[in-house]
């Protein structure tokens, strides 16, 4: 009877320490990667980069209300600097900040769409109009969601607008975007802005020689 009682007491003690340890690891069960896409495969095998110019840049700032579609990795800026990690722009000659019941203000390079997985970012020209942000929220990335990493994450400030007053997006010619005219919500997140296809590391960023710092702003979608 006493030897039951110690094998009782024995297979709990297992039993718990099998669940400390599942809930300590956080459930390491992870499902597997799939196979990349065989235009991303084989840009792995050979890259090939598309390195910007002054002249782009000139031609991209000439624009009243520039729109561009940007690839990661393949652009890049003369430094190896990826270009979708360029800051966003407040264009203050363009906005209207002089106190009328109209204010607004015109913000270039904000990303509005792209496919993750192909590695495309469309970035636009959007007006936010004077009062319309409803509420500001404050965001935590977890790097992980498990062990200690868990206990640390990027910080982001998300505006979330008045369904009457939100973010314009305009196209080229300075008109409300037929396809996307409007975007309910805005990320301004600080970054480590890096070369392409360089992943970032924790401890590269304590060193500011690593990493520039971005400041880039783009919708939740």
């Amino acid at each position: 009877m006493k030897n039951r009682r110690c094998t009782k007491r024995i297979r709990v003690l297992q039993i718990g320490w099998v669940a400390i340890g599942f809930v300590l690891s956080g459930c390491r069960s992870t499902p597997p990667v799939g196979p990349p896409l065989e235009r991303v495969e084989q840009w792995n095998k050979n890259p090939t980069y598309h390195v910007g110019t002054e002249t782009d840049l000139l031609q991209w700032l000439e624009r009243g209300a520039a729109s561009s579609m940007i690839h990661t990795p393949e652009d890049r800026w003369p430094n190896e600097f990826a270009v979708c990690m360029s800051p966003f722009l407040v264009d203050w000659a363009a906005s209207d900040v002089s106190g009328s019941t109209n204010e607004f203000v015109i913000v270039h390079n904000v990303q509005v769409g792209g496919n993750p997985l192909l590695g495309t970012s469309r970035y636009a020209t959007i007006r936010i109009p004077e009062m319309g942000i409803d509420r500001v929220e404050y965001v935590i990335v977890r790097y992980y969601l498990k062990g200690l990493a868990k206990t640390s994450g990027h910080i982001q400030l998300r505006f979330v607008f008045k369904q009457d007053h939100r973010p314009e997006v305009l196209d080229e010619n300075g008109k409300l975007d037929r396809e996307q005219p409007y975007l309910d919500d805005l990320f301004i997140s600080w970054e480590a802005w890096r070369p392409t296809n360089t992943p970032w590391e924790f401890a590269k960023g304590l060193d500011p020689d690593q990493y520039a710092l971005s400041a880039r702003m783009y919708s939740g979608p």
